[in-house]
């Protein structure tokens, strides 16, 4: 869309992935939000049921088409301080910082990239899960209690149906 261009008010699509497919890509945004794990996760091929876990595997197949490299997920973090975990974004957006609080819990990162759809709320306190970029690990962040991503990307491009 064009700046300035007026965009028709559709409450139904509003938080969907269908403007997304059409466009043909997502991008950080005031229209990059979702109400469920299973609207954002439409964007990417997803065509089943309610969805609630924290992360989901893209398929090989959906990576590959939509230009992503090695192995990828679409994350739903909480990128505030929780009991387990003290996630943060950086000011300018473009480093996310996840501590887990127990120094003993020790993990390398499995993924190379992550599409981030972060937790939030809107005006009306309700939950929405918000496009904040593709993100590819900091090497030196890769193992331990803490791991560090840099966005690489603040659009991706979608891969489904427009039905």
């Amino acid at each position: 869309m064009r700046k300035g261009e007026f965009r028709h008010w559709d409450y139904e699509r509003r938080f969907t992935a269908l403007p997304h497919l059409e466009a043909g890509y997502i991008e950080i945004g005031p229209h990059a939000a979702f109400r469920t794990h299973r609207d954002a996760l439409n964007c990417f091929g997803y065509t089943k049921g309610h969805y609630q876990r924290g992360t989901w595997d893209l398929p090989e197949h959906v990576r590959d088409a939509i230009g992503l490299r090695g192995k990828c997920m679409v994350w739903f973090p909480k990128l505030y301080e929780q009991d387990q975990w003290d996630n943060s974004l950086s000011e300018d957006g473009c480093v996310i910082t996840e501590i887990n609080k127990n120094p003993d819990h020790v993990y390398s990162e499995p993924w190379n990239q992550r599409i981030v759809m972060a937790h939030s709320r809107d005006e009306l306190n309700r939950t929405l899960y918000r496009f904040v970029g593709v993100f590819e690990v900091i090497c030196e962040y890769r193992h331990g209690n803490e791991h560090r991503f840099r966005r690489i990307a603040p659009r991706v491009k979608t891969y489904g149906n427009i039905s």
